[in-house]
């Protein structure tokens, strides 16, 4: 039996973690019966996700109308999905079941509290065997895309800046001939064929501290348009104490399309979503620095792989 390294931290700077699937429309979700809904609740209750949440979802479309006779019109198509949600106690973990206008159902899994992947994927692999044996007609559908999402804030501790907690090369541009003037947001941003039909995208935010304390902890696409679907986000210490000008926001986003349409399968499900992780894992190692570490408790651990 082997050993490898599991490295962590114990004040880690992650806050949101996210897993998407996506499959073929599964009818008996796109017309929901109060009975259907009622015994996903009751399965959903059993896996510790007791709250049930129906919410709707606004989407706009704005395209072009062309007419022989006058100017092009840009007219505006709005759509209304409905969402069917059960949350954790605590209201830090969450799944989200919608079906979508493009012949697509999306099953979403979110936690603002990761204690570590394990917990995380063991979470994920109950609740879709779950949806699994009570919704009909899913485990027929055709998996279309996977992605798993990390958030992590990355605040500096007292006296340190946030160049001294991440590698130089994600930092946004320096401009220091405005060094003077006050900084607003940084960006910078990469995208990496991993494998084929694979991509992985790291956003990084450099964003400004207001009265020295935090002001923006996710992306503007993951927050929430109805605030009973929300989730508690905890935050540091360090958040409301800041003596850096800026800190961070780490964007990862590794997602996988599948060109074949499988039938849906658990086990290929979970085994790429770790796949995605492992990679994930590694530009997160990557960007923060020796610094960033030893501020926030590193540690090692063996663990027997087998």
């Amino acid at each position: 039996m082997e050993t490898s390294v599991k490295k962590k931290l114990r004040q880690a700077p992650l806050v949101h973690a996210v897993i998407h699937i996506k499959v073929t429309t599964v009818p008996s979700l796109s017309a929901m019966s109060e009975e259907l809904e009622n015994t996903i609740h009751a399965r959903m209750i059993k896996e510790h996700f007791p709250e049930k949440i129906i919410s709707t979802a606004n989407t706009h479309q704005f395209f072009f109308e062309a007419a022989a006779d006058k100017e092009p019109e840009v007219k505006q198509n709005k759509k209304t999905e409905k969402r069917l949600l059960f949350r954790a106690s605590g209201g830090q973990k969450l799944i989200e079941i919608s079906s979508l206008e493009n012949g697509i159902t999306s099953i979403i899994f979110k936690t603002t509290n990761y204690i570590g992947h394990d917990d995380f994927f063991n979470d994920v692999n109950n609740l879709l065997q779950s949806l699994l044996e009570t919704v009909p007609d899913l485990s027929s559908s055709l998996l279309k895309s996977t992605s798993i999402r990390y958030i992590n804030t990355l605040v500096p501790k007292s006296g340190h800046g946030l160049s001294e907690f991440v590698s130089e090369g994600v930092l946004p541009l320096a401009l220091t001939k405005f060094q003077n003037k006050s900084h607003v947001i940084g960006v910078s941003a990469k995208q990496i064929k991993t494998a084929e039909n694979q991509t992985l995208n790291v956003r990084f935010e450099e964003l400004r501290s207001l009265q020295s304390k935090v002001t923006k902890v996710l992306p503007d696409d993951l927050l929430e348009q109805d605030q009973k679907c929300g989730l508690t986000i905890n935050g540091h210490d360090d958040w409301r104490s800041m003596t850096s000008e800026t800190y961070g926001m780490l964007d990862i986003d590794h997602s996988c399309i599948f060109i074949d349409s499988p039938i849906i399968n658990k086990k290929q499900i979970m085994e790429k979503i770790t796949e995605l992780y492992n990679s994930s894992n590694e530009v997160f190692w990557c960007i923060i620095s020796e610094t960033a570490k030893e501020a926030w408790g590193y540690e090692e651990e063996n663990i027997n792989v087998e």
